[in-house]
């Protein structure tokens, strides 16, 4: 099937991906000092992103008018949530991860490259549920399965009492997300054109997030 060729090209960008090539998987493997500021200030700047994570879903889910599309971004906000077990909502993980990394997040904390990663999303919510749908597939549940492991790995090497439970409670999941994902944009494509559009879309959700870790990198020094 043609769709199928556009799925694996989707995927590939993300593999390709400047995200995934950033110095900062590199840098984190190099000496201590500098990799435990950067991851911190990485953590901090993400921090924004996994605060709001759940709501950019829940504005893809507001905009979708084919139900069974819905369905299946309902069942990822439901896992988002924990599913009703409010120790497992992945926000929560997030900040109980910082928590014991001994990592405070300013009230005052803002992130031009995150808040511009969180707009492209509710902007693209607004405007086409398929399009959505691809970016936060492939810029964040596909993603996912890549950028966080170098991570994990290098924080259980530096913070002692390093919580990974947010990490893992995302390798669970994050691979049926994104399969699941792209049974929605199957459901929901209509023409070649629109996966084209797809793939404009991806390149530039990718941009946005590797733009985080250049600000954390920047930040970091």
């Amino acid at each position: 099937m043609a769709e199928l060729k556009h799925l694996s090209l989707l995927r590939q960008q993300v593999r390709l991906s400047r995200v995934v090539n950033h110095e900062f998987f590199n840098i984190i493997q190099g000496p201590e000092g500098r990799a435990k500021a950067l991851i911190t200030r990485f953590l901090q700047l993400d921090s924004i992103v996994a605060s709001e994570f759940s709501q950019v879903l829940a504005a893809i889910i507001a905009g979708c008018s084919d139900r069974q599309a819905r369905f299946i971004l309902t069942e990822n906000l439901w896992d988002e949530q924990g599913q009703g077990d409010p120790s497992r909502v992945h926000a929560v993980l997030f900040d109980e991860m910082l928590y014991s990394m001994q990592i405070d997040v300013p009230r005052s904390i803002d992130s031009s490259a995150a808040r511009s990663f969180l707009d492209y999303h509710y902007e693209l919510a607004s405007k086409s549920t398929f399009l959505a749908a691809a970016a936060f597939c492939y810029a964040n549940e596909l993603l996912c399965l890549l950028e966080f492991p170098p991570i994990e790995g290098r924080c259980k090497d530096l913070f002692s009492d390093f919580d990974g439970r947010y990490f893992r409670e995302n390798a669970l999941v994050d691979s049926d997300h994104a399969r699941r994902l792209e049974e929605c944009m199957l459901q929901l494509a209509s023409s070649d054109g629109q996966w084209d559009e797809a793939a404009e879309v991806v390149a530039l959700a990718l941009e946005l997030r590797a733009s985080v870790y250049d600000e954390a990198v920047s930040a970091a020094g």
